[in-house]
């Protein structure tokens, strides 16, 4: 019987080691699965194989499978490797010694904002929202200034994480709370328009000086407060879906608060994706705030785009002189 198990074992070793020259490119990590079957002698040749492909070729899968094992042998590999800034493993190496409880997020923070590669950024800004400290807040609120939107988002999501205000944009049963203040800058955060997301990193700069200065998300204005009925957003969002059903500016304009603050939001945000009949209802609106978002849109389409036609009235409404609210 011991034999069989040691057989069983020896072949689990085999796999793994002949799985480290296979397996998709945009898994984190190697195989691990197999690792959970070998003897304790069996478990560190594996651990020395990933060592070596860390340590001969820097690779992102042996790194970071290093650091899911907690091998903490390896920290003085990982250390040598995210020492040499030219590694393409330099900032997996810092995650991966983060993880293993070393302290890297002066480290981290640096890679959010200069690592070349996307995958690489959004790794770092990911694990930043572990790190509740003011490099961390400091690098993700930079980092809303990143020219990906998915990025951007991420680090706003992240910002929320490390100041525990995620509660904040989730309803009572744990659903998204699309009204609420946070949710508001989060749309304009990940805006494609530049206009917009500049908008919404400046909202969320403004409220993470307040909270380190001490002040609560109440004092804030970050706590939802519902005005509207329910069905609020929901028939706004219906309405921009069916062209046969009119946008409810009446609606829009009777609302308060953050209802309709989220309202003004939602439908400028949706110039990015040419949204028939919504630069009506924004000049309708007064909404004099979307200037810059209706000339960007307008910049990316051709002339004589219908789309481009209802931008073009939209825009000499609000930039009009008589216009009370024209900046």
């Amino acid at each position: 019987m011991p034999s069989c198990r040691n057989d069983m074992t020896t072949q689990a070793l085999q796999t793994f080691l002949r799985s480290l020259d296979h397996g998709a490119v945009r898994q984190d990590t190697y195989d691990l699965e197999h690792l959970t079957a070998l003897t304790p002698a069996e478990r560190t040749m594996a651990e020395d194989a990933l060592l070596h492909r860390a340590r001969r070729d820097h690779d992102r899968r042996a790194i970071l499978s290093l650091a899911d094992l907690g091998v903490a042998r390896a920290i003085p590999v990982l250390e040598a490797i995210a020492a040499d800034s030219a590694s393409p493993g330099a900032v997996w190496a810092n995650l991966a010694l983060d993880r293993l409880g070393a302290d890297t997020t002066e480290r981290i923070a640096h890679d959010a904002l200069s690592a070349t590669s996307f995958i690489e950024r959004f790794a770092a800004v990911h694990a930043l929202r572990n790190h509740p400290r003011p490099v961390a807040f400091n690098a993700l609120v930079a980092s809303l200034d990143d020219p990906t939107p998915a990025l951007r988002s991420e680090a706003y999501a992240a910002l929320l994480d490390a100041f525990g205000l995620t509660p904040l944009v989730r309803t009572a049963d744990g659903q998204p709370e699309f009204n609420a203040p946070l949710e508001r800058i989060h749309l304009l955060v990940a805006s494609p328009l530049e206009s917009l997301a500049r908008r919404g990193a400046d909202e969320a700069g403004r409220f993470v000086r307040g909270l380190i200065d001490g002040k609560t998300p109440q004092q804030l204005d970050l706590i939802y407060q519902p005005t509207a009925p329910a069905d609020f957003g929901d028939a706004l969002a219906a309405a921009l879906l069916d062209p046969a059903t009119p946008v409810p500016v009446e609606r829009v304009r009777a609302a308060t608060g953050h209802d309709r603050a989220w309202a003004e939001t939602f439908l400028v945000a949706q110039l990015a994706v040419s949204r028939p009949r919504v630069p009506a209802a924004i000049a309708d609106l007064g909404l004099t705030w979307a200037l810059d978002a209706l000339r960007e849109a307008r910049r990316a389409i051709g002339e004589g785009d219908a789309y481009a036609n209802e931008l073009d009235t939209a825009i000499a409404r609000l930039a009009a002189p008589d216009n009370p609210g024209t900046p």
